[in-house]
């Protein structure tokens, strides 16, 4: 079989690692004709450290012996992680736009480890991968964003809520404190009806209504401490800051900073720029909510989307270009 790219990958690609960080290199590979036809040709695989593909004469060569440690384990920055993907497999993933395809297509320079003239080709082409749909890679910055930010930023506004009603008389009515609610975008007063003998003025949090006549203790017990039992462990993490996925997190923003650069220059270039701040983020020495990260994710997601919907990129990709080229390599 031959080998495509063998590259460096993860942290040290991005420019976002540190003294802990392991190492990631990854691999393309072609098979042998005779297992594509025979169906015994891998899509991917985990690959020893340092293992050779190109004398290999079997990827099953290269396939790390079974390991009684756990999945789970944390890797250090002894460890070495290392896969190969087969080219098909690769340019499939192209085609749906995944986030490790997108790394590796745009990585350069001294990440690569080994190339070759298929390598070349695809670098040069990168840019017929890019549409306006890069989906995977927005899909998760977008459930990040709900995931801890609007939801954690939530809580903490209904517990503020709760905390200022908590000072009232509890048979008094939130028209006797109206002046003092919050309005915040989770947070709006209304006029639901004009009328001369009833007063139709409603307090909306989280988008249920508190009429004006509504008494105060009721609205602390069955409304807002209700609102509150909807939101589940991830968005309390996000409001407390503690038991968050700071990684998880930090891919957020990093994938929201590379589709960014894409559809603002073009292209793509690593270590990237905001490298610094992702690394920070990574380690969690950002508090999510007090310190505004939430609202950050949020609207670089919203900057991103409105990047892509005026970018001059096709609504779909040519999968048929890719393909061609890759049966005329046999």
């Amino acid at each position: 079989m031959r080998q495509v790219v063998y590259m460096k990958h993860g942290s040290h690609l991005y420019g976002t690692s540190h003294p802990e960080s392991d190492q990631d290199f990854k691999r393309l590979f072609i098979p042998e004709k005779r297992d594509l036809l025979l169906t015994q040709a891998l899509d991917e695989c985990k690959i020893k450290a340092n293992a050779n593909i190109t004398e290999a004469t079997n990827i099953l060569d290269v396939i790390p012996p079974k390991t009684t440690e756990p999945e789970t384990k944390k890797n250090t920055k002894d460890d070495i992680d290392s896969s190969a993907y087969s080219l098909l497999y690769f340019l499939r993933l192209g085609f749906r736009s995944d986030t490790v395809f997108i790394d590796m297509i745009h990585a350069d320079g001294d990440a690569i480890l080994q190339g070759s003239a298929e390598w070349d080709f695809l670098r040069a082409n990168r840019a017929k991968f890019y549409t306006k749909d890069l989906h995977l890679l927005l899909s998760y910055c977008q459930s990040m964003a709900s995931r801890y930010g609007d939801r954690g930023n939530k809580i903490q506004l209904v517990e503020d809520i709760i905390e200022l009603l908590k000072t009232k008389d509890p048979d008094a009515r939130m028209k006797d404190c109206w002046e003092e609610l919050p309005e915040t975008e989770h947070s709006i007063k209304r006029v639901l009806e004009n009328a001369k003998d009833q007063d139709w003025r409603a307090y909306e949090v989280c988008n249920r209504k508190i009429m004006a006549n509504t008494k105060i203790g009721y609205t602390i017990e069955e409304i807002l401490e209700s609102i509150l039992k909807t939101y589940g462990h991830r968005a309390r993490a996000a409001k407390d800051n503690k038991g968050l996925d700071w990684k998880a997190i930090s891919h957020a923003f990093r994938y929201g900073y590379q589709l960014k650069e894409i559809y603002e220059t073009g292209d793509l270039v690593f270590p990237l720029k905001q490298a610094e701040f992702i690394t920070k983020v990574k380690l969690g020495q950002f508090h999510f909510i007090n310190e505004g990260l939430n609202v950050k994710l949020m609207d670089l997601v919203e900057e991103v989307v409105a990047l892509a919907g005026k970018s001059t990129y096709p609504a779909k990709m040519n999968e048929d270009f890719w393909l061609d080229w890759y049966l005329n390599l046999f």
